[in-house]
């Protein structure tokens, strides 16, 4: 399993390469990262995991922020989390 290394990749922007982890891990690092975001930043998870999809939006709601799910690629998606 690959170690988590979130990058900034804008003023209030960061990316955490979640492809490879199994769900529901890419559900664990959402419960674990979220609450350190602040109002306005913006998470970007690329995962790999077709659960992910629609478990991390539903998670990230109930935490009232907003998702946008993009695939990047085959089998890939892009999951941008507004806080």
């Amino acid at each position: 399993m690959n170690k988590l290394k979130a990058i900034r990749i804008g003023d209030k922007a960061f990316e955490l390469d979640l492809r490879g982890w199994i769900c529901p891990f890419p559900k664990y690092v959402l419960e674990f990262t979220l609450p350190k975001l602040n109002l306005g930043d913006r998470l970007d998870l690329l995962v790999d995991c077709p659960g992910a999809i629609t478990d991390i939006p539903d998670d990230a709601s109930k935490a009232n922020c907003e998702t946008e799910v993009t695939q990047i690629g085959n089998g890939e998606w892009k999951i941008a989390i507004h806080k």
